[in-house]
């Protein structure tokens, strides 16, 4: 069974498109796309779910899994839900999940930090707020990975 990168760039090129066109398609940015191929990090749910959206004769269980065939020959009518209700849980599939648990729960423990809350208070009303609690995040999550 191949891994997420190679199932990825097998669909990228079977799809005839580079990365930049891809990436381009499914609506993140190129960089990020690439990091996918290579192998050095896994795309997240959200992404997975553009890439069945954009590519809907594709099989959600093999780019999921890995498991089948690349197509399916069904058809969807609507692509209303997300693609991960009907798909067999994989080892692939757990860590996935498992790395976005541990994202949220690290983005809930920043959010209710008191450090937080102190920056929250002094930002009311200031126009430049959002972009100055992103920069607190990032700082953050930096300051995690160095630990």
């Amino acid at each position: 069974m191949k891994p997420i990168n190679e199932r990825l760039i097998e669909l990228r090129e079977h799809s005839q498109l580079n990365r930049q066109h891809f990436a381009t398609r499914i609506g993140i940015d190129q960089g990020t796309y690439s990091r996918y191929e290579l192998g050095q990090t896994k795309p997240s749910f959200d992404t997975l779910e553009k890439i069945a959206i954009c590519f809907p004769k594709v099989s959600a269980t093999w780019l999921l899994t890995g498991k089948g065939q690349m197509f399916t020959d069904a058809k969807p009518d609507v692509v209303d839900s997300p693609v991960m209700q009907s798909v067999e849980e994989s080892e692939e599939m757990k860590e996935l999940k498992k790395d976005r648990d541990a994202w949220r729960d690290m983005a809930m423990a920043l959010i209710k930090s008191p450090s937080a809350a102190a920056l929250l208070g002094k930002l009311k009303g200031n126009p430049d707020a959002a972009e100055t609690i992103a920069e607190f995040f990032r700082s953050q999550m930096r300051a995690s990975y160095a630990a």
